[in-house]
């Protein structure tokens, strides 16, 4: 089963609502449609080709620590002592995510029927690590079966 693992250097940014004009119109806010293409441009920088059939997503949001944190701070964020709740909401980040690999790493997302995720773990600089990969419906059993009583 093919499978592309790929990194997005820099803070992680979750998709942002739609906006809408004076006169009706809807778009995507700019900070969003950057990050986005800052996604796509990892997947194809890492040999990206499109998968197909069945899809599972692996993503980590690690968060950078801020200049201003003390001592102390910055060694329990390194330690996993302390784990981040700031933005983005792990939904946005996946949101922004899963559209953003839309036409690049499948044809469309409803592909994707499995996702692990995680966010929180601090290191010196914020990325976000990714792994797509094809997957069968033994795996996906593996994976979500504490969901069904398996």
């Amino acid at each position: 089963m093919k499978q592309i693992k790929f990194e997005v250097q820099g803070k992680v940014i979750g998709k942002a609502r739609p906006r809408v004009t004076r006169n009706g119109n809807t778009y995507t806010p700019a900070r969003t449609r950057l990050y986005e293409n800052a996604i796509r441009d990892a997947f194809i920088k890492a040999g990206g080709d499109k998968l197909s059939g069945t899809l599972h997503v692996d993503y980590e949001a690690v968060t950078g620590i801020q200049a201003s944190a003390t001592k102390r701070d910055r060694a329990r964020r390194l330690s996993g002592q302390e784990l981040s709740t700031s933005k983005p909401d792990i939904d946005n980040i996946e949101k922004a995510l899963l559209d953003a690999l839309n036409g690049v790493a499948y044809a469309d997302d409803a592909s994707v029927v499995s996702v692990r995720a995680l966010k929180g773990r601090y290191e010196l600089e914020p990325r976000l690590i990714v792994r797509v990969r094809e997957i069968d419906p033994e795996e996906v059993a593996e994976i979500h079966g504490w969901m069904w009583g398996i």
